[in-house]
C-alpha cells in the first residue's frame, strides 16, 4: 500500500459518514417541519448526497438495504420531497467498525428510463428553482441549465435532451426564436415555462406553440407561496407527459406545406361548428381558420386546452394570423353568424335552448378538463342535433370522444384530424375507436371540406 493510503481511506470514511449524517439530519428536520424552505433544503440535500454518493474506492461486498433511509421509511414519490438516484451511507456501519455500505433508495433509478431535460432560463434563481423541482423526481435528470437562447440552442445540439423547458424572456434572443431554431435542428418536445403575463411575452409563447412547442405552463412561484406544491407537481407531470410525445417533424411551421386534397363535401345544412383540441391545437386552429373562405359564416365554438391566463392571448393571436375575429366566449351572449368563440380557462363552454352562450363554472372537470370538449359536443348535440358539426383535432388523451358519440347519435357530423398530421394522435384516435367518426381528414383538407358547400353528403365526391 502506498504511504498515507490508510490515512486517506480513513479520511474518506469520515467525510462520507459525516456528510450522510448531515443529510439525514436535514431530512429529519424537513419531515418534522422545522425547515421553512423545503425546496432549498432539498437542493442542499441533493448536493451533499452527490458528494457522498461516489466513494473513491468500491467497498467489498456491499450489502444493500433497500427501502430504508437511516432506519426510516422510504420517501413516497407522490408526496413531499423526493431524492433522485442517490445512495445514502449507513453511518452506523462506520462507527461500528464495518466498511461503509450503501443502500439505494427503493423505487429510484435502477433500470427505469430517465427523462433527460435541458432548462433554458436567463434567471439564475429561476433556473435553480426549476432544476430543484425537476430533480426531485426520480424519473427526471436535468442535464444542464442554459442562461440564454444561444446557449440553449448549443446545448440542445450537444446534449440531445429528451425535452427542453423554455422561458420566453431571454434577452437578446427570445424564447420563440430559440424554440424555432432548436426544432430546426431536431424535432424534440419543448415546454414553454413562463412567469410573465406581459402581452408581448404571452404572444411569443403562443407563437412558440405554433412553431412546434407542445405546451405552456406557468413558472412555479416562490417556495413560500401557497400554490407552490401544486405548481411544482404540474411542472413535473407536464414534463413527463410531454417527453413521451413522439416528435416526427416540425408541426405547424407552414400551413401551406401541402396542397389540400379534399374529395368530398359535408352533410346537410350546418348551423354550428364545435371544435376540440389540445396538444398541437393552436397551430391546427390557425391553419383551419385562415383557410376557411369568407363565405363560411357558421358560428364556431372552440375548446382548446391551454394554461390559465394564456387563453386571451390565444384568441388575440388567432385574430391576427387568420383575419377572423376570435374572442373569448361570454356567458349569455347570442351566437352570431361567422363569430369564433374560445372557451375561457376554468369554464365549460356550451349553448342553451335559445342559442346563447353558456359558461359553466359550477360543473366540475369532465374527463379531467374544464373546459372540456366533451361538454361542448354534448351541449351542441342537444340544441342543434343533425345540423351540428363536431371536429376533433390533435391532442393527448380522450377528451371529446364521449361528447362526439352524443353528437353522432343526434345525427350530427363528426370529423377528425388524421394521425399523420396530428402532433399527438390521442383525442381523434379515441373518437375513432368508438366508431363514430364520419370522416378522417388531413389538416390541410379540413378547411376546404368545411368551406366547399353548406349542403353536401359524405358519400358523394366533390364535383
Amino acid at each position: 500500500m502506498m504511504p498515507g493510503m490508510g490515512e486517506r481511506r480513513t479520511c474518506d470514511y469520515v467525510r462520507h459518514s459525516l456528510t450522510n449524517q448531515l443529510v439525514c439530519r436535514v431530512q429529519h428536520r424537513l419531515r418534522d417541519g422545522h425547515l421553512f424552505d423545503p425546496l432549498w433544503s432539498g437542493f442542499i440535500i441533493g448536493e451533499l448526497t452527490r458528494l457522498a454518493a461516489t466513494p473513491p474506492f468500491k467497498p467489498s461486498k456491499p450489502t444493500p438495504t433497500p427501502g430504508t433511509l437511516d432506519g426510516t421509511k422510504s420517501p413516497n414519490p407522490s408526496s413531499g420531497l423526493n431524492l433522485p438516484n442517490i445512495y445514502l451511507s449507513q453511518a452506523d456501519d462506520f462507527f461500528n467498525g464495518s466498511p461503509v455500505q450503501h443502500a439505494r433508495v427503493s423505487g429510484y433509478g435502477g433500470d427505469r428510463d430517465m427523462v433527460r431535460v435541458l432548462i433554458v432560463d436567463d434567471s439564475p434563481t429561476a433556473g435553480l428553482l426549476l432544476k430543484s423541482i425537476l430533480s426531485s423526481d426520480p424519473g427526471i435528470e436535468v442535464l444542464a441549465v442554459a442562461s440564454s437562447g444561444e446557449e440553449g440552442i448549443r446545448k440542445a445540439f450537444e446534449l440531445d435532451p429528451d425535452l427542453v423547458t423554455m422561458d420566453m424572456h431571454l434577452g437578446v434572443m427570445d424564447g420563440f426564436e430559440a424554440t424555432r431554431r432548436i426544432l430546426a435542428q431536431k424535432a424534440r418536445p419543448i415546454v414553454i415555462v413562463s412567469a410573465s403575463l406581459d402581452p408581448n411575452d404571452v404572444r411569443l409563447s403562443i407563437e412558440a406553440l405554433a412553431a412546434g412547442a407542445l405546451s405552456i405552463i406557468p413558472k412555479p412561484p416562490g417556495t413560500r407561496s401557497p400554490g407552490f406544491r401544486k405548481s411544482a407537481a404540474e411542472l413535473i407531470s407536464t414534463v413527463k407527459l410531454m417527453a413521451a410525445v413522439k416528435m416526427v417533424g416540425r408541426r405547424g411551421a407552414s400551413k401551406d406545406a401541402r396542397k389540400p386534397t379534399a374529395s368530398f363535401r359535408l352533410v346537410g345544412y350546418a348551423e354550428v361548428l364545435a371544435v376540440g383540441a389540445s396538444t398541437g391545437g393552436p397551430a391546427a386552429l390557425a391553419s383551419i381558420l385562415a383557410s376557411l373562405p369568407v363565405s363560411f359564416q357558421v358560428p364556431i365554438l372552440i375548446v382548446q386546452h391551454i394554461t390559465e391566463s394564456f387563453d386571451r392571448g390565444l384568441a388575440e393571436w388567432l385574430s391576427e394570423v387568420t383575419n377572423r375575429r376570435v374572442e373569448l366566449a361570454q356567458h349569455g351572449r347570442p351566437l352570431r353568424a361567422g363569430q369564433v368563440l374560445i372557451a375561457p380557462s376554468g369554464a365549460h363552454l356550451g349553448v342553451d335552448g335559445s342559442r346563447r352562450v353558456i359558461l359553466d363554472r359550477l360543473t366540475g372537470p369532465v374527463g379531467g378538463f374544464r373546459p372540456s370538449a366533451t361538454y361542448l359536443f354534448q351541449s351542441v348535440s342537444g340544441v342543434y342535433g343533425p345540423t351540428a358539426v363536431g371536429l376533433i383535432l390533435t391532442g393527448m388523451g380522450s377528451d371529446g370522444a364521449p361528447g362526439l358519440a352524443a353528437l353522432h347519435e343526434a345525427g350530427g357530423l363528426v370529423l377528425a384530424q388524421d394521425a399523420a398530421s396530428c402532433v399527438v394522435y390521442g383525442m381523434p384516435a379515441a373518437a375513432a375507436a368508438l366508431g363514430i367518426v364520419d370522416r378522417t381528414l388531413d389538416l390541410a383538407d379540413i378547411a376546404p371540406a368545411l368551406g366547399a358547400s353548406s349542403r353536401f353528403t359524405v358519400n358523394e365526391p366533390a364535383e
